[in-house]
């Protein structure tokens, strides 16, 4: 049974996704097609601190989830980003939450936004919708940089 403060996390995450998705006017996709599932191979798609937050609820996802610095964000006209985002895993060669060919966090209605309005048909919309998750991560640059730079201190560290 969910919690209440669970509960009101995934409504305040269900309404900022709908507030991206009304300015972006791009919908959710459904289509689950190989090219689809190809982007699961390339780069885990990116939520809002809110997606993020909800995921980090479930403790078995939490080894699953990093904090990563986004070196895309310039390319949309951002600073480089820190945000939490599903880990890639590299010795199976695509997303850590991609298994048997799906999303394991779809199931449960806890896919980041990105993967949610991504699909296989090239899209203006969905840039300026992934420019529009990046910027939700603006506001929390400062809480995440110190636990960013320590783990990054402690690998070059234990090297």
């Amino acid at each position: 049974m969910k919690k209440i403060e669970d509960i009101e996390i995934e409504q305040a995450a269900l309404k900022f996704q709908q507030k991206i998705i009304d300015r972006s006017q791009l919908q959710p996709s459904v289509c689950g097609c190989k090219d689809c599932q190809k982007m699961c191979h390339t780069a885990p798609c990116l939520g809002t601190p809110f997606d993020m937050f909800a995921i980090q609820q479930i403790p078995e996802y939490q080894p699953k989830v990093a904090i990563v610095m986004n070196m895309v964000a310039p390319k949309l006209g951002l600073p480089p980003l820190l945000m939490l985002a599903p880990s890639f895993d590299k010795a199976k060669g695509h997303c850590s939450f991609y298994e048997n060919g799906k999303c394991t966090l779809h199931e449960k209605g806890l896919k980041p936004l990105e993967g949610k309005m991504a699909n296989c048909t090239p899209d203006a919309a969905l840039i300026k919708a992934t420019r529009l998750i990046m910027e939700s991560w603006l506001p929390f640059q400062f809480q995440l940089a110190p636990v960013f730079f320590k783990k990054q201190t402690e690998l070059i560290t234990t090297d």
